[in-house]
């Protein structure tokens, strides 16, 4: 039973491998914390371009939306609707303007390739 004595971890040693996990543990969720932000902000951006490309689609004026968003929203009539609805579809641009220049076929990064099981 000599072997066993030597196996044995004192309180002291146990409190350090609990540190250094829990040191781990925050470094992981310091980098997935960045990562759900990037990716909040690539979900908004896209929505943003999709947002984008509806409202170009719309053969209306600023203000003719303006009238049809209200409607929707409930505080106006449909008469901006209609407006819209008798108008020609505007020619469609070959590209966006730069402000609003879509990047396809741009990769994600990959997510960081780590177990976050408490095994270390």
């Amino acid at each position: 039973m000599r072997g066993m004595r030597g196996s044995r971890k004192t309180p002291e040693q146990e409190l350090e491998e609990t540190r250094a996990e829990l040191a781990s543990a925050e470094e992981k969720q310091a980098r997935w914390a960045a990562r759900v932000a990037e990716l909040r902000d690539s979900v908004t951006a896209q929505e943003n371009t999709l947002i984008l490309g509806a409202v170009r689609s719309v053969a209306a004026s600023p203000e003719e939306l303006r009238g049809l968003l209200a409607a929707i929203r409930g505080g106006g009539s449909l008469r901006a609707d209609a407006q819209i609805a008798a108008r020609e579809p505007p020619a469609v641009a070959e590209t966006p303007p730069a402000s609003y220049e879509i990047q396809a076929d741009t990769e994600e990064p990959p997510l960081p390739e780590e177990d976050l099981s408490d095994e270390e």
